[in-house]
């Protein structure tokens, strides 16, 4: 497969906002990680305020990246920031009762109520950014739809 090739099709994968979406969550772990990192490793703070630093910083930087690149929104920032911060925070209760759920029925020593959690957890922010926070005039999301 030539360069020209694998540039043409990255640019129609790029075209789907669930691709978006997943390299902006891919970002976001990283920056995530790294503020936690730096937090705990080089500011000496305790894992609790690292973390939820780091959490703090990631929920900012993805919000960000998901209304000006996932979802190409003009939403106002105030309107999507109050949205966004309540998809998460119901994520985060979707991702709870996931975990608590297959973990009653997968047993203590699996980890796999995790990985169903967090996939319910993406699932869900971006059904809800896509619908309601970053709302698109028309469905564009779908292949060949236009700029979703």
């Amino acid at each position: 497969m030539s360069i020209d090739a694998l540039q043409r099709a990255w640019s129609a994968l790029w075209q789907w906002s669930a691709v978006r979406f997943a390299a902006v969550g891919i970002s976001n772990t990283l920056v995530g990680l790294s503020v936690i990192y730096v937090c705990w490793r080089f500011l000496g703070w305790s894992d609790f305020r690292s973390n939820a630093t780091g959490y703090a910083v990631g929920l900012a930087w993805s919000f960000v990246w998901h209304r000006r690149l996932t979802f190409r929104a003009n939403t106002p920032v105030g309107r999507g920031l109050v949205g966004y911060g309540l998809v998460c925070l119901a994520a985060y209760a979707i991702n709870l009762g996931c975990v608590a759920a297959s973990r009653a029925w997968l047993g203590p020593a699996s980890f796999l109520p995790h990985v169903i959690g967090n996939v319910a957890y993406s699932a869900f922010v971006y059904g809800a950014c896509r619908w309601f926070v970053f709302p698109l005039p028309d469905d564009t999301a779908l292949p060949g739809k236009g700029r979703g």
